[in-house]
């Protein structure tokens, strides 16, 4: 208490109040690091004895394996995991959320969607004709629910960015009141962006890869190389190479003294269409369709970082999409199976 305290006053006299690590709801699990001073989470000393951190040794995790309770009578057409929860399009074109919806990210505007993007404090939607909404955001607002007046191919929900392929093939993005570079997209042709905590990575039109942003653990230096797919995650990122191959880099580095690699960065031995990078594990589509995740290794501050959300279940999916602690995938028959904790409610799809 101490420390947080001197640490507050430091902050204070330095600017106006600087942001002190936990001092609001879901800034111990948010992958970001909203001080400043080069720890995350629960790593950071400031988020000692918060609950979201006791979630690590006290949650054993949610519905795991085949067993997810999904409503077979509902049919879904796209998926999105946030930080703590998840949304969905339903066949009737109704967008649905569950979880946390502590900062309005399980409250979706209204709106016909083709494609939804969730993160930790916000989800963003794609309409048919390309124009994108955000909701969310609450006391944690840096902009990225400002939605520029423009038209898009794509949307991705980064922590406290958002970031689109517009309709030119060039990315725009919004936010980063927390300026690390996260916004700076290049000014050239993509055909992908994907959002992190702190950083943004794209495929370029030749299909190579270009991040910006934090790299404070090696997160935004990209192997050369062309690959069909790149997503952004927390201490890391990772990409899928023309042979199939996925590829992960990051993961260097101490938060608070604690390891920021949890085999997140080790890929399966598989072929994948598809990656998803979240905080302490990724996850693929294999070309077969089936799913496979990796990471989930060790403890950060809080003790273990595993609750099942690495034992994705059986099945051929289409879509994919991972939360800090869980995973929600789009099965071939439109069923949605989500895994992991579901401390939250964010593995339980109404």
């Amino acid at each position: 208490m101490m420390r947080s305290l001197l640490k507050l006053f430091v902050l204070c006299g330095l600017a106006a109040c600087a942001d002190i690590e936990g001092d609001a709801s879901g800034e111990c699990i948010d992958g970001a690091d909203n001080d400043r001073d080069g720890e995350y989470d629960c790593n950071d000393p400031d988020c000692a004895g918060a609950p979201d951190c006791a979630l690590d040794s006290a949650d054993t995790g949610g519905d795991s394996g085949d067993d997810t309770g999904f409503d077979t009578d509902t049919l879904w057409k796209a998926v999105a995991a946030g930080g703590v929860n998840s949304c969905g399009v339903r066949a009737d074109d109704a967008t649905v959320c569950w979880g946390d919806d502590s900062y309005g990210q399980s409250t979706p505007t209204d709106g016909t969607f083709v494609s939804l993007a969730g993160t930790f404090y916000h989800t963003c939607g794609l309409t048919a004709e390309g124009f994108v909404a955000c909701w969310g955001c609450g006391d944690e607002d840096e902009g990225q629910c400002d939605v520029p007046a423009s038209l898009f191919a794509s949307v991705s929900a980064g922590t406290h960015h958002t970031c689109a392929v517009g309709a030119d093939s060039v990315a725009a993005c919004w936010g980063c009141e927390t300026d690390l570079g996260q916004c700076d997209a290049p000014a050239e042709e993509v055909l992908q962006v994907s959002a992190g905590s702190q950083h943004t990575c794209a495929r370029l039109a030749d299909g190579t890869l270009s991040c910006w942003g934090s790299d404070a653990f090696g997160q935004s230096s990209p192997a050369a190389g062309t690959y069909t797919d790149v997503s952004a995650g927390g201490y890391h990122s990772c990409a899928v190479a023309d042979s199939g191959a996925a590829v992960c880099w990051g993961c260097e580095g101490e938060s608070s003294g604690v390891a920021t690699d949890h085999g997140q960065c080790t890929p399966a031995a598989f072929t994948f269409v598809k990656v998803a990078a979240s905080i302490y594990h990724t996850c693929g589509i294999r070309t077969d369709g089936t799913l496979s995740c990796w990471g989930c290794e060790g403890e950060d501050s809080g003790g273990s970082v595993n609750l099942d959300q690495c034992s994705p279940p059986a099945g051929v999916y289409t879509q994919l999409a991972v939360g800090k602690w869980h995973g929600c995938a789009l099965r071939d028959d439109g069923a949605i199976r989500c895994w992991g904790s579901d401390y939250f409610g964010q593995t339980s799809p109404p």
